[in-house]
């Protein structure tokens, strides 16, 4: 934007003076100086933001809780003179009381896999209580714990299972018959 200016007046002694012509900067500011201030905030925006970059793979933000096993007590009895509970406790221990008898003493725990970022933390919250159907007749599963209980830190690898038992609590005069029902899981980032 600067040039060279001769003066009108020819003179031989006068060196050619450079200066700045403010006609022509105050042009190029009105059609230039909107983008010059744009493109400048642009760039200092670009300086002060937050950016994350990743040299590897994307972290995981979510988590996925699939079934590895289901609960299952398989094969009780209970009996017309009172009621009967079996304990499932997560390690596969069994605790009866009451008139029941366990005719097949290998339970099942619940057994879940949770993955999701890597040494996450989760919050673990198991059902008050569920009923389980056959026809009409019904027993509720109550009592449940975990293991981990209540809350559980995924590996280095972004992995966790949980293992559930509960109690089964089986009405005196119990029809006999394979009961099922659904039990629901939350587990929730922290």
């Amino acid at each position: 934007m600067n040039f060279t200016y001769q003066s009108p007046q020819k003179s031989s002694l006068a060196p050619p003076r450079k200066f700045y012509s403010s006609l022509k900067i105050r042009a190029l500011t009105r059609r230039y100086g909107l983008a010059v201030v744009v493109s400048l905030g642009l760039v200092y925006l670009g300086l002060f933001l937050p950016t994350v970059a990743h040299a590897d793979k994307p972290t995981t933000t979510t988590v996925t809780l699939s079934e590895k096993h289901s609960l299952e007590f398989k094969t009780v009895a209970g009996s017309a003179d009172g009621p009967s509970t079996i304990i499932l406790s997560p390690t596969g221990a069994i605790t009866t009381t009451g008139y029941g008898i366990v005719i097949r003493d290998r339970f099942d725990v619940g057994k879940y896999s949770v993955r999701g970022p890597h040494n996450a933390t989760v919050l673990i919250t198991l059902p008050n209580t569920v009923t389980l159907t056959n026809g009409a007749s019904q027993a509720t599963l109550s009592n449940f714990t975990s293991s981990p209980s209540g809350v559980g830190t995924l590996s280095n690898r972004g992995k966790l299972t949980i293992k559930v038992g509960a109690t089964l609590t089986i009405p005196a005069g119990q029809a006999g018959g394979e009961y099922t029902g659904p039990m629901t899981i939350f587990v929730d980032l922290q």
